[in-house]
């Protein structure tokens, strides 16, 4: 009867610390996996930085090209000009 009686208690225990140990991993999974979203998130966000700040680039380069491309042909007015 006390084998009995041990063996319940330790299968109740063993069954306690599975049921604490899943807890704990499912809270551990839940935190990686909301993590793992919150970098996705700000992936995301610095991808549409960055894709604004090359677009803003292009913008201010096709501006000095568009500048130097004046003044090239200023540049070949005034030399035909003096020449």
């Amino acid at each position: 009867a006390e084998t009995g009686r041990l063996k319940t208690e330790a299968q109740a225990d063993l069954q306690r610390v599975n049921s604490e140990v899943e807890a704990k991993v499912a809270e551990a999974n839940s935190g990686f996996t909301q993590r793992v979203e919150e970098l996705e998130a700000a992936f995301k966000l610095k991808v549409l930085d960055l894709d604004r700040d090359t677009k803003d680039r292009e913008g201010r380069l096709r501006v000095v090209t568009d500048k130097l491309e004046e003044a090239k042909t200023d540049l070949a007015a005034v030399k035909e000009r003096l020449g």
